[in-house]
């Protein structure tokens, strides 16, 4: 219970640092804005190939749409770790800001993008062959998400390689596990309960009415359907931006001791302390 107290009050404090700089939720926008122009096109043209027979181009397109979606992500995650990391120092950050360092990062983020869009192709043929396979891929995927976590800040904050960047965020991991888990697990649960959860309702109501009620229901069904897909998506850059301000405090805290925006030390000695060390009281 007090690590969830902890865990908790950290999440409180990114969502105070999002609401003084809400032109950090621009970044994840910006990455479903991106991923429909960039992604979309090869996605479709794969689902189409292998639908008509063409297995082969169908693949390789598919794998190319994988890496697209991969290099999004870390080129926008890269952006929004560099805007929380200056909003959180108390400079000036912004949607430009962040985009700067994440072209200045380019050549990172291509490597890690390459990286994870591998492992998820990885994982995906083993999702496909048993159940056990699949067991074993959701398993990897898991230890994967939460030792990687803090790559992206590494990039952004250090200019690191990719490999250097995840040699150090396994190092943190290893060093300073309970923060990332308990802190992430607390946004993502906090997201889901007050918005995701509510967003289903929401769509699965509008399904009903629109299945059920006939011609009468349309209007109320596609209205509640709608809200819902939009209350679903917000909560997905809600959630997006809440963890990396997380994590980029994170950062800071693990590698230089600094609790930086707001951010109580206490609080996040006791989320990270080293294993083995006793708590801060």
């Amino acid at each position: 219970m007090s690590r969830f107290r902890g865990g908790l009050a950290l999440a409180r404090h990114s969502w105070s640092t999002l609401r003084a700089h809400r032109s950090l939720a621009a970044f994840p926008v910006l990455g479903g804005l991106m991923a429909l122009v960039i992604v979309a096109p090869p996605a479709l043209a794969a689902a189409y190939l292998v639908d008509r027979g063409d297995t082969v181009p169908g693949v390789l397109l598919g794998a190319l749409a994988i890496y697209l979606v991969s290099f999004v992500a870390a080129f926008v995650g890269v952006g929004l770790a560099a805007a929380a990391d200056a909003a959180l120092r108390g400079q000036p950050a912004s949607l430009g800001q962040g985009l700067r360092v994440a072209r200045s990062r380019l050549r990172a983020i291509s490597g890690w993008a390459l990286i994870t869009a591998l492992l998820s192709i990885v994982l995906r043929a083993l999702e496909s062959r048993s159940e056990l396979a699949a067991i074993a891929a959701a398993l990897i995927g898991g230890a994967w998400s939460v030792i990687s976590l803090l790559v992206i800040p590494a990039i952004a904050i250090e200019d690191l390689g990719p490999v250097e960047a995840m040699k150090r965020s396994a190092h943190i991991f290893k060093e300073h596990w309970r923060g990332q888990v308990t802190g992430m697990a607390v946004i993502g649960g906090a997201v889901f309960l007050l918005v995701m959860l509510p967003a289903i309702g929401l769509v699965v109501a509008g399904v009903l009415i629109l299945s059920d009620s006939g011609s009468a229901g349309i209007g109320g069904g596609a209205v509640l359907l709608a809200l819902g897909a939009v209350l679903f998506a917000g909560g997905a850059v809600l959630s997006n931006a809440l963890r990396q301000i997380f994590a980029v405090a994170l950062y800071r805290f693990v590698t230089t001791g600094e609790a930086v925006g707001g951010f109580d030390a206490a609080q996040l000695e006791n989320a990270v302390r080293v294993k083995g060390r006793p708590a801060v009281a």
